[in-house]
């Protein structure tokens, strides 16, 4: 190995261990989880989407930069898809690649649930071979630097100089939360890429005409789904029934 890529290795590798460590917060700052969740498995449909409040500094780091309350999305499969039934979740984390979890993994943060409206029944499978498939990829983190420079620096005067000025595309061999859903449900054939906040952040990132929906879904991260107009909430663990 050339010195060069065992400093480069060494250093994601520390990166990576710092973003995953948890924060504590106070308890005053802390959102009480207040529905139960008893009944959350049979509401679950395959496709639906799951946004997550995770407590790392990443999650933190991811809430600051997007101004939303939720860090991390996941994407609902159904059992039967892995060796332990219980495991019917399919995300991108940072420090494992993408991978199947339980809903049971999620039990101590806060999630909301929204679902396309639009969603084919004739294409859940096809939604759901496009997720298997890729379990087992690296975690896209030079994407997710980029992202966040494009989210941090595009609304302000500084934009011109410290945005990409042409963002490059997610590397198809590895992955990232908010990107593997959505390209799982652009499969799938619903059109996340359309709604006008996406299609923004993608004239000003890779200067590509509006109509390529797939190059927009590489723009997007976890709080987008919560107001893009073809999902509708089906559960959210903040609020009271």
């Amino acid at each position: 190995m050339r010195p060069i890529e065992y400093i480069r290795r060494a250093f994601y590798k520390g990166l990576v261990n710092y973003l995953v460590a948890p924060v504590c917060a106070a308890p005053a700052e802390a959102a009480p989880v207040r529905r139960p969740r008893h009944d959350l498995r049979s509401l679950l449909q395959p496709g639906d989407v799951i946004l997550v409040a995770g407590n790392t500094r990443f999650s933190s780091l991811v809430c600051r930069l997007t101004q939303s309350e939720w860090s991390h999305v996941a994407i609902y499969v159904g059992p039967g898809h892995h060796p332990e039934a219980s495991h019917c979740i399919v995300e991108a984390d940072v420090e494992a690649g993408v991978r199947m979890i339980t809903l049971e993994g999620l039990a101590d943060h806060d999630i909301q649930v929204v679902r396309a409206s639009r969603l084919p029944e004739t294409s859940r499978q096809e939604l759901i071979d496009y997720l298997l498939a890729r379990v087992g990829l690296s975690y896209d983190l030079n994407h997710v630097i980029a992202l966040a420079r494009l989210v941090l620096f595009a609304p302000s005067p500084l934009g011109r100089w410290l945005s990409p000025r042409r963002m490059r595309r997610a590397d198809p061999t590895r992955a990232v939360c908010s990107t593997l859903v959505a390209h799982a449900l652009f499969t799938a054939g619903v059109s996340v890429g359309a709604a006008p906040l996406v299609a923004a952040r993608l004239q000003h990132a890779a200067k590509e005409p509006q109509a390529d929906l797939r190059a927009a879904l590489d723009y997007l991260v976890p709080g987008d789904f919560e107001q893009l107009p073809e999902f509708v909430s089906v559960f959210n663990s903040r609020k009271e029934v």
